[in-house]
């Protein structure tokens, strides 16, 4: 695959993966109907970063970059802030669980590297990677909210931590302001 097929492939996934609803009714049917459209092409991207050490670099700095200048585009401050909360919970909710689901021995090392690249790229971003499979199993538990599992369990965060925090005020001055956003709340 060349480098421009992988760059729009990686950047398709992403923005289709933006517009899922992070809910628990419709998490496993939206990963599973991206993974059915997209999971090949992934399969060889994965693959395609064992072979070459160029084509990994390409692919950890691809959507780290394409988010950053998308924000560095949006002019307004809050709705910066909004869009990069937004791509925050995409890459832990589906992009990284995604590459998570391909075979490959590479892939943590990967997946690792494309964090850290995002963690220095995109503003106050504190990401880590979790498993589609722990996130799935995170919406099945009455004591752990899924946002703390998806976000936080893997990093073994307090409950006053910063991204708990940055949830927390996304969900009171955005989602609570809105319909939509209060009956998902």
């Amino acid at each position: 695959m060349e480098k421009e097929a992988l760059r729009e492939e990686l950047i398709a996934v992403f923005e289709e993966t933006l517009n899922c609803k992070f809910r628990k009714k419709h998490y496993t049917s939206d990963m599973e109907a991206v993974m059915k459209r997209h999971g090949s092409s992934l399969q060889e991207i994965v693959e395609n970063c064992e072979e070459s050490e160029e084509i990994k670099e390409f692919v950890i700095a691809c959507i780290p970059e394409y988010a950053l200048s998308r924000l560095q585009a949006i002019s307004s401050k809050r709705k910066r802030d909004m869009a990069a909360f937004d791509y925050n919970l995409n890459m832990v909710a589906y992009f990284l669980p995604l590459m998570g689901e391909t075979e490959s021995e590479e892939k943590e090392e990967l997946i690792g590297r494309l964090t850290e690249m995002w963690n220095e790229m995109i503003p106050d971003a504190k990401i880590a990677y979790t498993s589609y499979d722990n996130i799935k199993g995170g919406f099945g538990r009455s004591v752990f909210c899924y946002i703390t599992t998806a976000v936080c369990g893997s990093l073994g965060r307090p409950d006053d931590c910063y991204e708990l925090n940055t949830l927390r005020h996304y969900r009171d001055s955005y989602l609570l302001s809105t319909k939509e956003g209060r009956e998902m709340v």
